[in-house]
């Protein structure tokens, strides 16, 4: 899916760098310098221009995909388990005809057999996984994902 796009006049972005670059390796393809160049401005315009916040028990945050860019700090939870983040991720639907995609459905990844929104669960796996799991990934592509993950430092 291509990074940038346009839908009714309005610009779509969906920048998920922690899979760009697995996605390259993959490929068997090479940034060219004006490729890093540019995601290197766009992840470090997207740091200068974030809000960051801090839920409290009780709280919730909803995000929608192709709205915004979002993401979440890595937190460490409490060993009491009255007290232990309870973290859920729900998929809200819309009619299909009102899903406002950069593309054709071929690139809706995110969809289950029976139409409906979510990644289907894999068997022998519970259908989470945590975000530092790299336990079934070969140790390359788990520092790549893990270089993803940090946060570029402001310009200013």
């Amino acid at each position: 899916m291509p990074v940038f796009s346009q839908v009714d006049g309005r610009v779509c972005i969906n920048f998920t760098y922690s899979s760009i670059l697995p996605a390259m390796k993959t490929l068997g393809r090479e940034f060219t310098p004006e490729q890093n160049e540019a995601i290197e401005l766009l992840r470090r315009v997207l740091v200068e221009q974030q809000v960051e916040f801090r839920l409290e028990s009780g709280e919730a945050a909803v995000a929608n995909n192709f709205a915004m860019c979002h993401s979440r700090s890595d937190f460490v939870s409490s060993t009491d388990p009255k007290k232990a983040r309870c973290f859920l991720r729900a998929w809200m639907e819309v009619p299909r005809e009102d899903r406002r995609l950069p593309l054709g459905r071929e690139y809706f990844h995110m969809e289950n057999k029976d139409m409906r929104l979510g990644y289907d669960v894999v068997p022998g796996r519970d259908g989470s996984i945590a975000r530092n799991d790299y336990k079934n990934v070969d140790a390359e592509l788990a520092d790549m994902f893990k270089a993803a993950q940090v946060k570029p430092k402001p310009s200013r």
